[in-house]
């Protein structure tokens, strides 16, 4: 390497350096100081520019670490100014190894919602904003609080241990396109714009987020897992409802979970209705918060009418009922659990 490349090459690194140093100084996160496990957050950051390409991540007390959960709200920005400044010239910054479009003079609020695992160790823990390079620009200090879990027991008739025990195809191909869904994150999939609300009016809950099951099989085995959403016990056919604003997925009969619709919120953020009687709503569809999707039933592995509520946060199965206690959304203010104690 000639000695020119060499000091072009140290005079790039430096500038960078000093880059990053510059929007660390600016970058100050917004975000609750305490979040309960398997509860979802929000973390905001005002800038004159885009955080493109930057992601968050928690490191919990034990040094473990959270997946890097994207940042959305630019893309809607960039999105509303585009076609008005189009004919304009836009200045151009450096950011996360590559060149973006400058945001426009009003404050870009940059967004990111984590998910806290259900198991995630209470205690102090770190949020990191990581550039695409992976250096730090930022970090904040949270408190992760610990959630007590129920423990239950279900007793399987023997279709309901063959659905659930029983290898089949079918189940095993569904399950992949489930789970191929649930790990898509697109930086276009920006519709939700409220909190969530509930989806169905019933206050009668019969298990909750994060419930420890153990499925007793009538062969006598036994299997465990933990239940990832909230089930409402009501009764065939009370109508079911958008949780928020989002697209249609998934809208179809599956083996285990019967009738079952996902919708999209934000990248990579998901919420999931099971055991439908009926679907009102087809893939493809943007649907408003509280537009009629379904109606409740006991399809699938069912042992009576419910609803199965979940919400999905880059595959991470969070508490439902904490999105619908977001101050100021998406404005970060207290996160609350709406259901405290239970």
């Amino acid at each position: 390497m000639t000695i020119i490349l060499k000091r072009r090459l140290a005079c790039l690194l430096t500038a960078a350096l000093l880059l990053t140093t510059v929007l660390s100084a600016q970058i100050r996160p917004r975000l609750p100081q305490q979040v309960r496990q398997g509860s979802p957050m929000f973390v905001q950051v005002d800038t004159a520019q885009a955080l493109l390409g930057v992601g968050a991540r928690l490191v919990y007390a034990n040094g473990t670490r959270s997946p890097l959960f994207p940042m959305y709200a630019p893309e809607r920005v960039f999105r509303a100014v585009d076609l008005a400044q189009a004919a304009l010239p836009q200045p151009i910054v450096s950011l996360g190894g590559g060149n973006q479009p400058a945001a426009p003079d009003a404050p870009v609020h940059n967004t990111w919602l984590l998910a806290v695992h259900p198991d995630a160790p209470p205690g102090p823990a770190v949020l990191q904003l990581l550039d695409a390079a992976g250096a730090e620009l930022a970090r904040a200090s949270l408190v992760i609080l610990p959630r007590d879990y129920l423990s239950e027991d279900i007793t399987l008739t023997p279709s309901l241990t063959s659905l659930r025990a029983d290898p089949d195809p079918v189940k095993e191909e569904q399950a992949r396109r489930y789970n191929e869904i649930l790990a898509r994150v697109d930086p276009a999939a920006v519709y939700l714009d409220s909190p969530f609300i509930k989806p169905v009016t019933s206050e009668r809950r019969t298990s909750f987020y994060g419930d420890r099951r153990r499925y007793l099989y009538s062969t006598g085995g036994i299997s465990s897992s933990m239940h990832a959403g909230i089930d409402y016990g009501v009764p065939s056919g009370t109508p079911v409802l958008a949780a928020g604003r989002g697209r249609v997925v998934m809208a179809e009969a599956r083996l285990t979970t019967g009738n079952t619709i996902i919708l999209e919120h934000l990248p990579g953020v998901y919420s999931i209705y099971m055991h439908l009687d009926s679907l009102a709503c087809a893939v493809g569809d943007l649907v408003p918060r509280g537009w009629l999707i379904g109606a409740v039933g006991m399809t699938g592995l069912a042992t009576g009418p419910h609803l199965h509520w979940e919400l999905r946060v880059s595959r991470i199965a969070l508490d439902p009922e904490a999105m619908l206690a977001i101050d100021n959304f998406p404005e970060i203010g207290t996160m609350h659990d709406a259901t405290e104690g239970r």
